[in-house]
């Protein structure tokens, strides 16, 4: 007997190649360097500093806050690169089932929740937005009462989703509109 497992969930890449991994570590390296020479450089370790050899001029690193400051900024913005890096990227879509294994797209649900909304009389047309929480439909009617029956029609249609979202219709008669 053989079992077969569900496919990966459809992911977006990560917010950081490796070239942006490479940089936070040298970022992180060069913030751990310079927190050592500004605390070498303060007295406040019992260190020599290692860049003051390296450099013919004294005065490029100089004993202050503002170098330790510096430093720490350059180590916690290579910390925030190193852990966007190896974040793993958002969901793309919206499971249909839990057993199904099969995901859409947010931009084929809204085109599905666009479609079922100008499927219901009164609606002369219609778009929608949908995320994981929540899907707004914009619908042009001739009357206001088809905000209903359409909030109903696109909950039916989304019933079928892992977890369906919160539907909201904003509806703007035609009439209304025509008279402005």
């Amino acid at each position: 007997m053989t079992t077969t497992s569900s496919p990966p969930v459809p992911r977006r890449p990560p917010g950081v190649g490796i070239l942006g991994m490479l940089l936070a570590l040298v970022l992180v390296a060069l913030g751990v360097l310079l927190v050592h020479e500004g605390l070498a450089l303060q007295g406040w370790v019992d260190t020599s500093p290692l860049l003051q050899d390296l450099l013919s001029r004294e005065a490029v690193v100089e004993p202050g806050a503002l170098t330790t400051l510096v430093a720490a900024v350059a180590a916690l913005l290579g910390l925030w690169l190193l852990t966007t890096a190896f974040k793993r990227g958002r969901r793309r879509g919206v499971e249909l089932g839990t057993t199904t294994s099969v995901w859409m797209s947010h931009g084929d649900l809204d085109r599905l929740v666009t479609g079922t909304a100008e499927d219901v009389d009164g609606v002369l047309g219609a778009r929608a937005s949908v995320s994981r929480r929540r899907a707004v439909v914009h619908v042009d009617t001739t009357t206001p009462e088809v905000r209903g029956e359409v909030a109903s029609a696109v909950e039916r249609r989304l019933a079928a989703l892992d977890a369906p979202p919160r539907v909201v219709v904003h509806d703007s008669p035609r009439h209304e509109r025509e008279a402005r």
